[in-house]
């Protein structure tokens, strides 16, 4: 059985929590130039393994629209609240930080779907 760890609008949500945590947190002002110092924290390999997160998520999503769009099917109601994600090899200790999961996307509620008839000439 597939356990849903996350929604996407739980996933934002948390990221909004952690770049308000870390933008608390940091010496310089927001509107200070920030460089790379080799010496600092793991923050830079932190933010590049969210940004890979975010990008997978974003290819898992057009992967399974053009899945859908090969098979004539155009989803119609595509928003956070309708994108969930599946942890691979999930466990209860997980939920506490999902995102050292690796996580499937997996869309929700198809009610407003429809499949493309030999009358329909574009989406």
């Amino acid at each position: 059985i597939d356990v849903l760890s996350e929604t996407l609008d739980q996933k934002i949500n948390r990221w909004r929590r952690e770049k308000s945590l870390s933008t608390r947190n940091q010496r310089l002002p927001r509107n200070r130039q920030q460089y790379y110092d080799p010496s600092s924290s793991n923050q830079e390999v932190i933010l590049l393994r969210r940004h890979k997160e975010k990008i997978d998520i974003c290819r898992q999503l057009a992967s399974a629209l053009e899945y859908l769009h090969d098979r004539r099917v155009v989803y119609r109601d595509l928003k956070p609240s309708n994108i969930g994600f599946i942890a691979d090899d999930w466990s209860p200790e997980e939920a506490t930080n999902p995102a050292q999961s690796a996580t499937r996307v997996q869309l929700f509620d198809f009610g407003l779907s429809r499949e493309l008839t030999s009358g329909h000439q574009t989406l």
